[in-house]
């Protein structure tokens, strides 16, 4: 199962044809995006990511990003909290009713 965070930054294409603009208005390359996940696999393919991975070691919610397209990537490194020591509770104390 794997255990890998990771972050790529990357160029895609955008579709921004709903209204007019000039032709100098009109934004002519990539735009840059970062997208997190887990680590599913990073090839001269290109990097696929997952939003979630099962017990089964399935992913969910995958997202492939073709090689050409990869400006940078890199590991978030994940390291598990410690567990706080906690102090016990401090009970009050209770008398005991006679009767």
């Amino acid at each position: 199962m794997t255990k890998k965070a990771w972050v790529v930054v990357w160029g895609d294409a955008h579709l921004n044809a709903l209204d007019e603009a000039e032709s100098s208005d009109i934004v002519h390359r990539p735009w840059k995006y970062t997208t997190l996940g887990l680590l599913v696999r990073t090839d001269p393919e290109g990097v696929t990511l997952a939003m979630d991975q099962g017990e089964d070691g399935k992913f969910r919610t995958r997202t492939f990003i073709p090689r050409l397209m990869v400006i940078d990537e890199w590991e978030i490194p994940l390291k598990k909290p410690q567990k706080r020591k906690r102090k016990p509770p401090i009970l009050p104390e209770i008398g005991v009713i006679e009767g």
